[in-house]
């Protein structure tokens, strides 16, 4: 039996010019066929098909313990939001108003630097009633922008906000959910901003009753005790006085300094250690490690754009200035006790410096004003003290105040390389 001849596989065939005719020979045109045949098989063929698993989902489970039956799970009831941003859902449902409102509140807060603006949408999309307060802002803001004279809108989402934080409030009393004291906190900042103070005091007070009951700030997260931390005091700054909360344990840690603390400062903390005066004291220690850590940082961006990062810094000092006690006498008069006249004036000055770095973090500085005032009676109802390199450091402080904060860091960071100056001088 004769085998067959088996094909060649060869993709050419060479035809010599002289020999045209060798285009009509039978292998050559069985190789010709075979691969035109072969094109048209691979275009008959079926593409394969995508594998599927189909997946039934079971009806809710449930265990039998003793004659009673207990649910181990149930198929969430909730509707799918339409509308997804930033990878998460909102916690309502949104009409395409309110989405053009969050867009705005994006788009504005990165161009006017509004403080916590990321982090304040992110709580808002946790909570139902903090979301309708964030449309409230929202609206708010941009009828501000706009020059619109009717607040409709944004008493409308703010009528909804309150609406649920007096339901849930009865509800969930005596703890309270983080969310609702998040949007507590949120109705004193939203008070603020329209000038009703007697509303805020409400909104205050009611605030401090729910962390309270929960506990203190330790119990909540860390970015929520820190925003209620800074809105407290902040709300005392512009008072002077002394704030409601004390200094949460994840912000007590100063910054680690960089470097060595200079000898004239070293000797004005020593000396005031030794008269008793700790509180001023500690305050400078911790004001010269902020320095430090600021100078290291002055130049990078994104930590001036930190509105946590400034605010963790900042507000813990600016309590500890704030809980000092107050000298003794009448404020404008001349008083025999200098030493407690040149701490107090140590104590504005700090806190002078302190306003004009928390306006490099676009944080509102209500009380620089009045601050700037009070130095300057205190100034001139000074007549000499004990302290005077703490006065002179004092005074070269509030001379640069026009400068702002970074003229006044650059004075105390460059300072330790030079010699003290002569007490006499």
């Amino acid at each position: 039996m004769a085998r067959r001849k088996k094909h060649s596989r060869d993709t050419f065939s060479f035809i010599h010019v002289s020999h045209p005719d060798g285009f009509k020979d039978k292998e050559t045109q069985n190789k010709i066929r075979r691969h035109a045949m072969g094109a048209a098989g691979q275009l008959r063929l079926k593409p394969p098909r995508n594998p599927t698993v189909s997946v039934d989902i079971p009806p809710n489970a449930t265990i039998i313990v003793g004659q009673s039956r207990q649910s181990l799970f149930k198929r969430p009831q909730q509707q799918i939001v339409p509308h997804i941003a930033f990878l998460g859902t909102y916690p309502v449902e949104t009409s395409t108003r309110a989405r053009q409102l969050i867009h705005f509140m994006q788009v504005a807060g990165n161009l006017h630097l509004t403080p916590f603006r990321h982090e304040s949408y992110s709580l808002a999309t946790a909570d139902p009633a903090a979301f309708y307060l964030y449309l409230a802002n929202a609206a708010f803001l941009h009828n501000h922008l706009t020059q619109k004279e009717s607040n409709q809108e944004s008493s409308k989402y703010l009528g909804v906000c309150l609406s649920q934080v007096i339901t849930r409030l009865e509800s969930e009393a005596p703890r309270v959910s983080p969310g609702l004291i998040y949007t507590m906190l949120g109705l004193a900042c939203h008070e603020t901003h329209l000038g009703n103070w007697d509303r805020r005091a409400v909104h205050l007070n009611g605030l401090e009753r729910a962390v309270k009951a929960r506990g203190g700030l330790e119990s909540l997260s860390q970015m929520i005790s820190l925003l209620i931390f800074w809105f407290d005091v902040l709300e005392s700054s512009s008072r002077d006085c002394v704030p409601r909360y004390a200094i949460p344990a994840h912000l007590r840690a100063e910054p680690s300094p960089e470097g060595t603390m200079s000898s004239p400062l070293t000797s004005v903390i020593e000396r005031l250690t030794l008269y008793g005066n700790h509180e001023i004291a500690g305050a400078l220690k911790s004001f010269r490690f902020l320095v430090d850590f600021i100078s290291h940082k002055a130049h990078d961006d994104k930590f001036w754009n930190s509105s946590s990062q400034g605010a963790s810094l900042i507000t813990p000092i600016t309590h500890s200035l704030l809980s000092m006690p107050r000298p003794k006498g009448v404020m404008g008069e001349k008083n025999d006790d200098s030493g407690d006249y040149v701490i107090e004036m140590a104590r504005i000055a700090l806190l002078i410096i302190l306003a004009r770095l928390k306006q490099t973090f676009s944080f509102p500085t209500d009380e620089l004003s009045y601050l700037q005032e009070r130095f300057r009676i205190l100034l001139f109802c000074h007549s000499g003290s004990e302290f005077p390199d703490l006065e002179l450091l004092v005074c070269g402080l509030c001379s640069l105040d026009r400068l702002g904060a970074h003229g006044s860091i650059c004075l105390i960071h460059r300072r330790p390389s030079r010699e003290a100056p002569h007490r006499g001088s």
